[in-house]
């Protein structure tokens, strides 16, 4: 991935306050004389005021409060205090030490008995495995803590749960998935009134059209949050936005603005101390180089970017890395260091999306959302319950007021049923959309086995025709020639071009990958590749091609050749690599 979210949520509810509208200055204006009760507060205070502007202080800040908090064995307070501090550890990519504190932290706030610390420190829990991309286990913390927060109607938590849910869709690449969840997270903030947390999520929804090369609307939707992150002065949000932006400028091919926002992100991920968008943006520079051609220079990133990908262990960026080596000494025809990297950034992909843990988390989201359906069905029947004997209790007058009360609600639930009905039907139709799709992608490999019976039904028509023709008189002669002729203007051009767009349907990045990988490669070649990947058979690709069984053989060692592939190795294994 090219433009890494710093997946975490952009609330934490385990304080379940904000930062206060008062200045830094006057925060510390106020410790000299302060006592050490209120201390704990204003250094938590002062520590929210960091958040997005140098993570350092908030680690600081957050470690006096607790200190101090722990002294005079205030227990909510020292776990505000080392929430703080393990956001900072997140954000600064210390994620050793950040799990250490969360399990700290949700252990404290079981011993208090009070379920609302309980599941707010579930929450954060869950947070920290999405942002250690250990989505099974984080699912598994808001399958538990999401039911809690419907009951209580907790829009906040509830929205943000929407959003992390939307990241793991998208680190799975289920892009339309993670859009869908985003906006919903939006439309939630904004309908409670957290205007702040709906404008941070222009860069998600802006980064996954991106994803969907829907390049107009992530143009918008980046510019948007870029305006806003400067207006409010959130520079760990502009910082993210202006790598975004980079990335959206370089597929686009204007690599000098590309350059220079990525350039614009590692300033603020310096001044904000966050390693790990640094070498994010350094990662994304080598890329611009190696679309370049220009590979010393991308090595120049690579090498300066691998300390701070190898210290934090994160798999997102060393499976980038990985693959940027790979492409760098592809394109120096440096071939056995290309696939010793190439193989490294297979066995890092592999570890992060195995099968198992997709069935696992797969499985996982069933069970949420049946969670959630049941929790609000809980809900609802709780409230009609309530209702019910408040009513038998009221006398005459405040009868008819309930009743005008009941009507009204009755309307809100229809309307609110309404929507929910509307939007279940939304999702049934991505789901059959979803469907169409993945049958369509099942036609290709039959359509082009059509074609292949088709053509051979035509070569042997032809062949047929040859014996016949030295037999016939010159009458016969030319209405062979006609027939011949007919045969050959009656090849369904159209077939060919529906075929070739069901493949780029399926394999969409295969001849972009083929084009930086092998530039010099022929429409010839590549076609015969985009067979090969498919796993015809020679018989089939020259019935395709209208050539020998023994001219298809040739062009296969030709493209090992330049491929740069051994005797030994299977040219279809490696076109079905890329």
């Amino acid at each position: 991935m090219r433009g890494y979210i710093g997946i975490w949520i952009c609330f934490f509810a385990l304080n379940g306050i904000f930062a206060q509208n008062s200045t830094i200055d006057s925060l510390k204006n106020l410790l000299p004389s302060a006592t050490n009760e209120d201390k704990i507060d204003l250094y938590n205070e002062l520590a929210l005021s960091y958040r997005g502007i140098s993570y350092a202080h908030v680690k600081s800040y957050s470690i006096s409060s607790y200190l101090l908090a722990k002294g005079l064995n205030r227990p909510r307070k020292m776990i505000t205090a080392l929430s703080n501090a393990a956001i900072a550890c997140v954000f600064t990519g210390n994620l050793d030490s950040a799990g250490i504190l969360f399990n700290t932290i949700f252990h404290l706030a079981d011993s208090t008995g009070d379920a609302q610390l309980r599941n707010n420190a579930l929450l954060n829990l869950g947070n920290f495995y999405l942002n250690t991309d250990k989505y099974d286990l984080a699912l598994e913390n808001y399958q538990l803590v999401y039911p809690e927060y419907l009951k209580i109607n907790d829009t906040l938590n509830i929205a943000g749960i929407e959003q992390n849910i939307g990241n793991i869709h998208y680190r799975q690449t289920n892009y339309r998935k993670a859009l869908d969840a985003f906006f919903l997270a939006s439309a939630v903030y904004e309908k409670a009134g957290y205007r702040d947390e709906a404008k941070k999520l222009l860069n998600s929804i802006g980064l996954t059209y991106l994803k969907l090369k829907i390049h107009d609307s992530a143009s918008l939707f980046l510019e948007r949050g870029l305006k806003y992150s400067q207006e409010i002065n959130d520079r760990d949000n502009e910082m993210r936005i202006q790598n975004n932006l980079g990335l959206l400028y370089m597929e686009n091919g204007d690599y000098p603005m590309a350059v220079n926002c990525f350039r614009n992100s590692i300033q603020l991920s310096k001044e904000i101390v966050n390693p790990y968008q640094e070498a994010n943006a350094l990662l994304n520079i080598a890329q611009v180089y190696i679309r370049k051609r220009q590979f010393d220079s991308a090595a120049i990133f690579l090498y300066e970017s691998e300390p701070v990908i190898r210290k934090h262990g994160d798999n997102i960026l060393l499976k980038d890395l990985n693959e940027y080596y790979y492409e760098l000494y592809s394109g120096k025809k440096e071939f056995e260091k290309a696939l010793s990297y190439f193989q490294k950034y297979k066995d890092v992909q592999d570890s992060i999306f195995s099968q198992e843990t997709r069935n696992r988390i797969a499985t996982l989201n069933i069970k949420f959302e049946t969670a959630k359906k049941e929790a609000e069905n809980i809900r609802l029947k709780s409230e009609l319950s309530i209702k019910q004997i408040t009513q038998s209790r009221l006398i005459l007058i405040i009868i008819i007021i309930s009743l005008l009360f009941a009507a009204i609600t009755v309307a809100f639930f229809f309307i609110w049923k309404y929507l929910k009905q509307k939007h279940t039907i939304s999702k049934q139709e991505s789901l059959i959309l979803s469907e169409r799709l993945k049958h369509s992608n099942q036609e290709v490999a039959s359509k082009a086995l059509h074609l292949a019976s088709q053509n051979e039904f035509r070569m042997k028509l032809l062949e047929t025709t040859n014996e016949v023709y030295d037999h016939l008189d010159e009458t016969g002669k030319e209405n062979i020639k006609a027939l011949l002729r007919n045969i050959e203007s009656n090849i369904d051009q159209s077939a060919w071009r529906e075929f070739e767009t069901r493949f780029e349907q399926v394999h969409e990045t295969f001849f972009n990958k083929l084009n930086v990988l092998f530039p010099n490669l022929t429409p010839n070649d590549r076609r015969i590749c985009a067979f090969l990947k498919l796993n015809m058979s020679t018989k089939d690709i020259a019935l395709l091609t209208h050539r020998s069984p023994r001219s298809i053989e040739s062009t296969r060692y030709r493209l090992k050749k330049k491929f740069g592939l051994s005797p030994e190795e299977d040219i279809i294994n490696f076109l079905l690599s890329i």
